[in-house]
Parts: C-alpha cells; structure tokens; sequence
C-alpha cells in the first residue's frame, strides 16, 4: 500500500493537472494518516540530551503501537488537508478498531478534487482486511491476509507486548499509520503539550539517514526507507500522542509531515508537501455498541490485487525483535 505512494505522485507531477492530484493523496492516505501541527506549550522543556530524547520517543511510540493493535475498541473521525503541487484538498470520514488483537477494523475517508470524488474503505474481519481505492472512475481492490501473517510470529502473552511482534499486526487504518512513523523517522524532541482537554506528548522527529535500528523486516517496512530516499514523501514529522492516564490511552491524535521545497533528497530530486490529519474526538466502545455486521468485508467487482507477501514476517525464528529492543 505504501509502495505505491512515490509512483502515484511522480506521475502526477508529470501530468501536471489538478484532476489527478486525488490519486497520489488517496494512495497517501491508505496508509500514512497524518495529524496537526501544535504551538509549544508555555514552560515547556525538551529533553536536551539527544539520546534520551530518542529513547523517549520510541517508548511513548512502542506503547502506541501496542495499544493500536491491544487496546479496547474505539471510534474518531478523520479530518485531513493536504497541500501538494499548489493544490490542497480536504477529506473526512472515520475510524473504527475492534482492538483486543483482533485485528478487526473500519475505515473510509472521503476527499474531493475538482470535479471527481476520491474514496477509501479498509474493512477488516480479523482474517483478511480488504481495501477498495476509487480515484473518480479508477477503482483498485487489495487485500491482505491475516491468517498468513499470525503463524509466522510466536504469539504468546509476553510475545504480545513485544512491540515488534505488535508491529507485524499493525495492519490498516491508525495502527498502520503508527508502524510507518515509528520507522520512518529519528526523533528530535518530546515535549509536554494538550489537545482540548487530553494531555499529549509532542514528538517531532525527521528522516534519518540510515533506517532506524529496530524495526520490522516486512518487505513493505523495506519499501518505506527506498520512498523516503526518492524526493517524494515528506522528510519532517510532529506528531501528538495521548498520555497513560487520558481517556484513550496513547491515543495518535494528529500528524503533520512535511517536505520543504529545497529538501533535496539523495538524488538531488524534490517536491513540496504537506499533510496534516486528525484522528480526532476518540472514544472508547463497549461491545454492545459495535453492530454485529460492522467489520463485514465489502463486496464488490474489481480485480483483487493480494498484498500479503509485502506484510509477512521472516520465519519466527527470526521474527522478534533485535537483542536489546525493549519489552513491557
């Protein structure tokens, strides 16, 4: 899903129309929900040691994605802007996860650009999740298979609060959005900050120039490091994360990435971009709230396009984190 992202935006840029924008953004969007920028909190201090500061990071990040995948079900709504070639577009929808590891959730977001309107839906029973991409007329249908993915790791109760296990099933909507930016970026700062009335953790970070050291071993992790080389995808990062104590614990409430116009990338080539999400208003479900029907696949005519081999895990014996990665 993600691999996609570079070629959809090259050849709209090549293009050079606004009727095409929609399909880079869209294809963004599948997988790479982004948040809102914030203002510094008065008093607030940084971490001044850089080390630190990147250990903080990837903690207040591991417990994210672990929650992503482990925690209750939960509903928000999905604002995102994106501003690209001059361009900038708007699109709503929401998000559901079943949670408890079932890997079940919903997720549809709705943009328009110009004349045409530009969806997605990623529908997940916890065996297969489904994702239908419609750009105007052009439609695409992907799935991956869960099922395939889950005998590769050793799932065990303290396997599961491994966030690199948890990583491999963080597979769609928010929690694959967590995945990304946990190995896409090094991270720069951690400070103190609120949303309404949630505390947060503000996190900005930027490319580095070498993968991050812990990380999946998933073709599409892989894939991630050669986008971020191509000039394409934003090279910065803020990111907001709710704290322990708040309503939703470790909640991803807004991104904003960005690339500058004069970012080059290691080939000397650029574009500027930016996009800024919200997974906003969560709010935690009871199971008497989640219609039996919600995480149905959808049905529909399209070519199926199978993804499962960019998301499996190496044999499980090679499937656990690297020596020395942190547990909880």
């Amino acid at each position: 899903m993600w691999s996609r992202l570079s070629n959809a935006i090259a050849s709209n840029s090549a293009a050079g129309g606004a009727g095409r924008l929609g399909l880079g953004v869209l294809l963004w969007l599948a997988c790479c929900s982004n948040l809102a920028r914030a203002q510094e909190s008065p008093g607030s201090k940084p971490p001044t040691n850089s080390l630190a500061v990147g250990e903080i990071a990837s903690r207040i990040l591991q417990k994210a994605i672990l929650q992503s995948v482990g925690g209750p079900p939960a509903y928000c709504i999905v604002r995102q802007k994106v501003h690209m070639f001059d361009k900038q577009l708007s699109g709503i929808g929401d998000y559901v996860r079943g949670g408890n590891w079932s890997g079940k959730l919903k997720f549809n977001l709705r943009m328009p650009a110009g004349d045409q309107l530009n969806t997605l839906l990623q529908v997940s029973d916890g065996q297969r999740l489904v994702a239908i991409e419609a750009f105007g007329e052009l439609r695409r249908r992907t799935e991956v298979d869960l099922g395939k993915i889950r005998p590769r790791l050793i799932l065990t109760n303290d396997s599961l609060q491994d966030p690199i296990i948890a990583m491999y099933l963080a597979i769609g909507g928010q929690a694959e959005t967590l995945r990304m930016l946990y190995q896409q970026y090094a991270w720069t700062s951690v400070r103190d900050g609120q949303i309404g009335d949630a505390e947060v953790w503000w996190l900005t970070g930027k490319v580095p120039p070498q993968p991050t050291h812990i990380r999946s071993r998933a073709a599409i992790d892989d894939q991630l490091f050669a986008d971020n080389n191509s000039g394409l995808l934003p090279t910065q990062v803020e990111i907001a994360i709710g704290k322990a104590h708040a309503a939703v614990p470790f909640w991803l409430y807004q991104v904003e990435q960005r690339r500058e116009a004069d970012d080059l990338s290691a080939v000397g080539r650029s574009a500027e971009l930016t996009v800024f999400t919200e997974w906003a208003s969560p709010s935690l479900l009871t199971a008497e709230q989640i219609p039996a029907n919600l995480f149905d696949l959808p049905s529909s005519y399209e070519q199926l396009f199978d993804e499962t081999e960019k998301y499996l895990p190496p044999p499980p014996n090679l499937a656990s984190a690297p020596p020395g990665s942190p547990k909880y």
